[in-house]
């Protein structure tokens, strides 16, 4: 099965104006709190990941699988909304400097995690 496309969870300005239900705060998050993950000391060490190697606002490809622990659906105000919680059960994460292009060579990425 090939994966689905990526999709750009970034709020919008207007998205952002709804959460907050007034003016978009400018200091707001652009993406939503609970589409963060931490990986400490243990998880790195489990993933062969070195810190030293990653700089702020670099970009990983990871890949994981979840279980799937709560579905709930409400009404609140007129307003439905829907969520599913989920427990990532296994992850990973691809060295993109052994990564090849189409022709078989490196791709030229700019460090390890970018």
């Amino acid at each position: 099965m090939a994966f689905s496309k990526m999709v750009d969870m970034r709020r919008s300005p207007e998205e952002k104006k709804e959460v907050m239900d007034g003016p978009a705060m400018p200091d707001m998050p652009d993406y939503p709190y609970g589409l963060c993950i931490s990986l400490g000391d243990e998880e790195l060490a489990k993933l062969d990941l070195d810190c030293t190697d990653c700089e702020s606002g670099d970009t990983i490809d990871l890949r994981a699988f979840a279980k799937v622990t709560s579905i709930s659906k409400n009404d609140y105000n007129g307003k439905q909304s829907t969520r599913i919680e989920l427990q990532i059960t296994q992850l990973s994460v691809e060295n993109e400097d052994t990564e090849y292009d189409e022709e078989g060579g490196e791709s030229g990425r700019r460090g390890r995690y970018k």
